[in-house]
């Protein structure tokens, strides 16, 4: 291993020092002619709203050894430990889509969501390459290529790849453990007049990942309270997963993404947006016949609608079964400027399609009677076996109305606001509204949802539910900051308030319930940036105090990312460096686990996370248009310790990284 990481190391600064004796030949005149600043990007939202906003992209040395989801997330979500793994917010997060949607989200921060392509206008080709990997199995793979055909249009596609390997219970070292895969192409055109503008993108997502279901323990690795000691989690390899070689999820996306708008005037322009989605969530566990894994569903085994309480429902040798879902979203309106006011209305039209599949149980189970029931209006044609539905069949369309006003009354201070209301049973809406004024900014939001399918009924060999008499959501949220800068400091505070009725959560059984009380939370915190000569330090700082009468949602009460470096402290005449430490840190709090049966995080009582800091050390470099990082992740790790991510899960150990990030313009 340390032969290798040398190895590792000397090609790294031997591929630097190349890019920088080649850098050092090439003449002013080719350095100036294609360039970042010729490189210009905008993002859909930014084409809604009227705003003639074009963006750089990014060639700052910032957060160049940040390569994981978690980091580039500021460390605000909760995932398996492992890229490419399960991952939620810590925070809670108000939903940004009424109406009735599906709810399996746990890779949804993997997936390239509308409001993030980036749509090029580019004078040459561009091509950015990156590559990042660390001794303990990380691997990632990024490479984006974009071009203008004409003026008027710019195609590309972006591809990423990103996997790991086990860190524990695998029989070898380098024993996969997920695998992700993701592909997005757009496009980009303007009409010679300007009046027609058209943005389209696919995206692909493909992700595997082989579910182990935490570390296994036993009475000897709990108290006398029955909570798990959670030093008992620490043997790494030489832990047994609950699930062994035979547990898998799978989940693909396939999205199509069109908006277009045409300018009758300058004041009024009308738009279309169509939006089409396939989305499969597979889980199989071929395995139940081993003590283990029958174990890990024994726990949940404890469903009211079953009979007894075995761990499987149809098959007692094997679970193989998943979800299909499609989603077609078509929305037209109208929208334009008045001088500083900016109006949009607009109707939305909205068809799903969920199914469910299990592959070699139904047939084999003893159908006792066909019925149909309505949802919605439609009726479904139910089978049940020995008192248990097997079959979810649905197809709805929604209806919508909504529109948006922003008003500018001056250039530091404008109002902004947006509201949807559904055309359904339920009455689902959505209300928000954004002031500014000068460096204070506030936000109000109310949302009222119904229930997403996985919540109203899943059926599976280990779970059936059916909770589609929970009532709707409602969700208010206020949110304000003020920022304070100089030369030498930035000072933003900030505070958030949320209030939940009717809070829909999974229990500790896994299956999803309906809070009866009030949900009151309340987050202050501050981000606080100074500089004193080549010092740099950023730090981010949140304090949650949970108001109500129980922690339904489990937030830690403090949470804080800090990062200390130099900048350009040494070879300032050869490349631009940044050398620092940052560190990562968590006060103990009941964080939820993990089911992925049904994809969902849940709450738990028997694993309190404790407190931990995750400091790593860094180097970035830049030359020209080349930037790298040499990082050691986890340096502070204790032996025979380390840190938990999600109840069974254990943190990355102590790992050498490094990456690479190259940018083309040619």
């Amino acid at each position: 291993m340390q032969v290798r990481r040398f190895l590792l190391i000397v090609g790294f600064l031997g591929l630097i020092q190349s890019v920088w004796s080649q850098s050092t030949i090439l003449d002013d005149t080719t350095k100036q002619v294609y360039n970042a600043k010729t490189t210009r990007f905008l993002l859909e939202r930014d084409l809604l709203f009227n705003r003639d906003t074009l963006y750089m992209i990014d060639t700052s040395l910032n957060n160049v050894h940040r390569y994981e989801m978690v980091q580039r997330l500021e460390y605000l979500y909760q995932d398996l430990g492992l890229m490419g793994t399960a991952i939620r917010p810590i925070y809670y997060q108000m939903r940004q889509q009424i109406g009735t949607t599906l709810g399996m989200n746990a890779y949804q921060p993997y997936v390239y969501s509308p409001d993030k392509v980036k749509y090029f206008n580019t004078r040459s080709p561009f091509t950015h390459a990156n590559y990042a990997q660390n001794t303990r199995g990380n691997q990632k793979i990024y490479f984006r290529y974009t071009r203008n055909i004409n003026e008027n249009l710019n195609v590309g596609l972006h591809y990423r790849r990103e996997n790991t390997f086990k860190q524990f219970g695998g029989q070898t070292t380098r024993e996969l453990a997920t695998d992700h895969h993701s592909l997005a192409i757009q496009t980009a055109y303007t009409s010679k007049n300007k009046r027609y503008r058209l943005l389209y993108h696919f995206s692909h997502l493909n992700q595997i990942v082989f579910e182990q279901g935490g570390i296994e323990t036993s009475a000897a690795d709990s108290s006398a309270n029955g909570e798990i000691v959670a030093d008992s989690l620490f043997g790494y390899e030489f832990e047994t997963p609950f699930l062994g070689l035979s547990a898998r999820s799978w989940q693909t996306q396939n999205t199509h993404h069109l908006y277009h708008q045409y300018s009758l005037a300058k004041q009024l322009q009308v738009f279309h947006v169509l939006h089409r989605t396939r989305q499969r969530d597979d889980y199989e566990d071929t395995g139940l016949s081993d003590a283990s894994n029958l174990s890990y569903y024994q726990v949940f085994a404890n469903d009211n609608i079953t009979t007894g309480n075995a761990p499987f429902i149809y098959s007692n040798t094997g679970t193989s079964e998943g979800f299909k879902y499609w989603l077609f979203d078509n929305k037209a309106g109208v929208k334009g400027s008045l001088g500083p006011i900016y109006y949009q209305g607009y109707v939305r039209a909205r068809q799903y399609r969920l199914e469910h599949s299990r592959e070699g149980q139904v047939e084999a189970a003893n159908v006792v009677t066909i019925d149909t029931i309505t949802v919605g209006g439609n009726q479904i044609i139910q089978s049940t076996i020995d008192s248990v539905r097997t079959q979810i069949n649905v197809r709805e369309l929604e209806t919508f109305v909504g529109g948006a006003f922003g008003i500018n009354f001056s250039k530091r201070s404008r109002l902004f606001a947006t509201a949807e209301y559904a055309l359904t049973a339920r009455s689902d809406y959505r209300i928000a509204v954004n002031f500014e004024l000068g460096n204070f900014k506030a936000r109000a939001q109310s949302a009222f949802t119904t229930p997403t399918l996985v919540q109203q009924r899943f059926t599976s060999n280990h779970f059936n539910w059916d909770r589609r008499n929970f009532n709707n959501m409602l969700a208010n949220q206020a949110e304000a900051s003020y920022l304070f800068r100089n030369n030498w400091l930035l000072l933003r505070p900030f505070a958030t308030f949320t209030l939940i009725n009717d809070y829909i959560y999974f229990d500790n059984t896994a299956r999803p319930t309906q809070a009866n009380e009030l949900i009151q939370i309340a987050t202050g915190g501050v981000d606080l940036h100074f500089r004193w000569k080549q010092i740099r330090s950023e730090t981010k700082a949140i304090y949650t105090q949970n108001l109500g009468a129980s922690e339904l949602i489990r937030i830690p009460n403090v949470l804080v990312n800090t990062r200390l470096y130099c900048e350009d402290c040494v070879f300032s005449k050869l490349m631009h460096t940044q050398i620092g430490v940052e560190a990562h840190f968590k006060t103990a709090y009941l964080a939820d686990a993990y089911m992925p049966v049904s994809k969902q995080f849940y709450i738990q009582d028997n694993l309190l996370v404790p407190p931990y800091p995750v400091i790593d050390v860094f180097i970035n470099l830049q030359i020209g248009q080349v930037r790298g990082f040499l990082k050691m992740s986890h340096i502070n790790q204790p032996a025979n310790s380390g840190y938990i991510t999600t109840p069974n899960f254990v943190g990355m150990r102590r790992a050498f990284n490094l990456g690479i990030n190259w940018l083309f313009f040619d």
